[in-house]
Parts: structure tokens; C-alpha cells; sequence
């Protein structure tokens, strides 16, 4: 999974809609792949967040567009190694 949220003017809501998806489809027999780190994200709280991890890639494209080629590289090797 992937998701685009702004850490900055919903730092209690980011990428909500990215952990939205995760639980509905959580229990379909699907294996997801790519689940990323927050360390580098300033958030309070995300739905997107379980186990200490991101269900998969966040961008935020209204903060932090100068990280997203760089995510977006490391997440795709990641992801290659996961399949």
C-alpha cells in the first residue's frame, strides 16, 4: 500500500486513509508487502500505524516533496525483495 497525508495540518489523522484500506482488506487472505518505517515522519498518531510500522509508503507531497524520490526509490527496492 501507498498513501498520501499532510504530517503537518493533520498530525493526528496522517495517511488514515492508507490504514483504512489495510483493515479492510486485512482479513481477505491478502499478503501485504512494503510496510515502512515513521521514523522520519513528524505525526502524532495514523491509523496507517500498526506494530510500530506504517502499512506501507506515506508521502506527503505539502511538506516534504524533497523526500519523495528518495521513498520512493528505497521503498521499490524493498518491495522487490518482498515479492
Amino acid at each position: 500500500l501507498f498513501g498520501l497525508g499532510d504530517q503537518q495540518n493533520y498530525p493526528d489523522s496522517f495517511c488514515d486513509g492508507m490504514g483504512k484500506i489495510y483493515e479492510l482488506l486485512q482479513n481477505k487472505g491478502i499478503k501485504f508487502i512494503g510496510a515502512w518505517p515513521p521514523d522520519d515522519y513528524d505525526f502524532t498518531t495514523s491509523k496507517a500505524l500498526i506494530d510500530e510500522q506504517l502499512v506501507g509508503l506515506a508521502l506527503d507531497e505539502d511538506n516534504e516533496p524533497d523526500l519523495t524520490d528518495y521513498r520512493l526509490k528505497k521503498w521499490v527496492e524493498q518491495i522487490k525483495t518482498e515479492f
